[in-house]
């Protein structure tokens, strides 16, 4: 990826950059760092950290990823909320069968700058019949009457200001998880083993979304990318005659198209890829694995 693509949607939020700047001042001042990812996602980066950790004489310990198990089973619920996702989550497999739901959310604070290419986008899932579930927890979200009414009418999707993310992943309706890509979401898609397609924004998100990718474990949407810099020439375009043209009629076309490659043999690869590097991760925490080791190094030296 060219540098430009770190910012590849125009954001009106910009606390990533003072989430930035506070990491940088804790990592210097604290005695060591936790890393909740893994050296089985990326090796790379998790050597030069920790080298860059030590020279400065602080501790750096990867435990990731980094989930609690629910008390109940995917199809019990602990509240209202959670009843009525089920509710819908399990009327919709029995209809379309098991992976068969899309999940789509851009996390706390996100919220795409053109929103007609989210609805574009939403628009084609209800005439494609695809079920979706679609949460809008950002205070920058704004759903007009119209689009909740064509949601709710479609009979196969449903809008939810908030959403109980991991009681959606961990049911066997949930088939792809549309998201902004921030690293909570990543590593529960991976322990629940539900595939991505990721809609990044900023701070993180586009370098997980390219990592991912990397390991031929996921898919990006690229012609919903917004602003002076996300509608520059993408990298993975550079050998392609013809560039993205970023519209909307493009978005709604380029998710059309990813449907049909999800639903074929790149998307049954994709998927085992995904589920492969959510094992691989899974078994850091067992004994004598990174994840077992760090957490074991950590209590014998601040804790003991």
């Amino acid at each position: 990826m060219y540098d430009y693509e770190c910012s590849p949607q125009e954001v009106q939020n910009k606390s990533d950059y003072l989430f930035f700047l506070a990491a940088q001042r804790c990592l210097r001042t604290g005695d060591g760092a936790f890393c909740v990812s893994s050296s089985v996602y990326e090796p790379e980066a998790m050597k030069i950290a920790k080298e860059w950790m030590k020279l400065m004489g602080k501790a750096w310990y990867s435990v990731g990823p980094l989930s609690l198990p629910d008390s109940l089973p995917p199809t019990q619920a602990h509240d209202e909320q959670e009843l009525l996702v089920i509710s819908f989550l399990t009327r919709m497999q029995n209809k379309f069968g098991e992976r068969s739901v899309l999940f789509i959310s851009f996390g706390t604070f996100y919220w795409p700058a053109q929103p007609e290419k989210l609805w574009a986008i939403i628009d084609e899932l209800i005439c494609l019949r695809k079920p979706f579930i679609f949460a809008h927890t950002s205070p920058l979200a704004h759903v007009p009457e119209e689009k909740m009414k064509m949601i709710s009418e479609s009979g196969i999707g449903i809008a939810m200001s908030w959403c109980p993310q991991e009681k959606i992943l961990s049911h066997p309706a949930t088939g792809w998880f549309v998201t902004h890509g921030g690293w909570n979401s990543t590593q529960e898609a991976l322990i629940h083993r539900v595939p991505v397609i990721y809609w990044p924004f900023a701070f993180d998100q586009p370098y997980i979304a390219a990592r991912t990718c990397q390991h031929n474990a996921g898919f990006e949407l690229i012609e919903v990318r917004t602003g002076e810099r996300g509608t520059q020439r993408p990298y993975r375009f550079q050998t392609c005659t013809k560039s993205p043209s970023f519209r909307v009629s493009a978005a709604r076309q380029e998710l059309k198209l990813l449907l049909q490659r999800i639903e074929g043999e790149e998307g049954q690869r994709v998927r085992a890829n995904f589920e492969r590097l959510g094992q691989m991760i899974d078994e850091t925490w067992n004994e004598g694995h990174e994840a077992r080791e760090n957490l074991e190094a950590f209590l014998r030296r601040f804790v003991d």
